[in-house]
């Protein structure tokens, strides 16, 4: 467990931890002020729609992920868990036409994935309701990330139908000075729990397995000078009156409970913003 409670601490601090005790940018920080030049080459044309693939592609990051399967806890359950997510981005382009991350990376040279490891905690209460936590940091950047959620099962318990969850939430991208982000997501989960065991008769363990549909609202904003923002045509999206962006996520989703301790394995496919996958184990009780 020792190691649990490390990890833990470790994203606590990552996640709430501010970028002005640093001047030096990380190779992975998304900075708007740099998408005015590439290659030390100034822009001839604002970059658009570059802005608004990169900020699809983080929104989908940083958004809440279908980490538990459709069944809540009960009224007096209890969650923990540890968790990376390994999102695939448009990071390939050339130097006549680089990709949006390029654009937006210090070092224009992004990595071809980007990593967000989590830690979640979930509580049950009476009535089907769930509420929870995750606290994380987007990898190789001062970025991280804050969320909450709430989840109700409007079916569940009724064999041989399947368990069925709403759950409504906001992610919080935190730590960068030049871009301003939130994330409002609302899904719907369905799923079953099977029971099994090594001897006939004698269940020990239980698979989860489910599917998701989530809605993405992502709002954005850069907050640099009004030069650069014209120059380089990065919009507002979901703020002072400008329409959000939108992203639809589908996910198929798998737990494996054995005691008090499950593993969890998430495939996911968001419209416009591509694939990508979330891997964790922590502790039901």
């Amino acid at each position: 467990m020792r190691w649990f409670y490390r990890t833990a601490a470790v994203l606590a601090v990552v996640a709430t931890v501010g970028v002005d005790t640093a001047e030096a940018t990380w190779p992975e920080d998304i900075t708007p002020s740099l998408m005015v030049e590439h290659g030390r080459r100034r822009i001839t044309a604002p970059v658009t729609d570059d802005w608004e693939q990169l900020i699809v592609e983080l929104g989908t990051m940083v958004a809440n992920k279908p980490v538990a399967p459709a069944d809540t806890l009960g009224a007096f359950g209890f969650d923990v868990s540890l968790a990376s997510t390994f999102a695939f981005t448009s990071t390939t382009g050339t130097a006549d036409n680089p990709s949006p991350w390029e654009r937006g990376a210090p070092d224009e040279q992004p990595t071809a994935f980007g990593m967000v490891p989590t830690l979640t905690i979930r509580k049950g209460f009476a009535g089907s309701l769930e509420f929870g936590t995750t606290a994380g940091w987007v990898g190789m950047t001062r970025q991280g990330v804050f969320s909450g959620f709430g989840r109700l099962g409007i079916l569940e318990g009724w064999h041989p139908a399947p368990d069925i969850t709403l759950q409504l939430g906001y992610s919080g991208y935190l730590g960068n000075v030049e871009l301003d982000m939130g994330v409002l997501d609302f899904s719907a989960r369905i799923g079953k729990v099977i029971p099994f065991g090594a001897f006939p008769g004698f269940n020990t363990a239980q698979f989860s397995p489910y599917l998701d549909y989530s809605l993405l609202r992502i709002t954005a904003y850069p907050r640099v000078d009004q030069d650069i923002i014209d120059e380089a045509g990065l919009l507002t999206y979901g703020k002072d009156g400008e329409r959000p962006l939108v992203s639809h996520r589908g996910a198929l989703g798998m737990q494996i409970t054995t005691g008090s301790v499950h593993f969890r394995l998430v495939g996911m496919l968001a419209s416009r913003a591509g694939a990508s996958v979330n891997v964790g184990m922590g502790f039901t009780y």
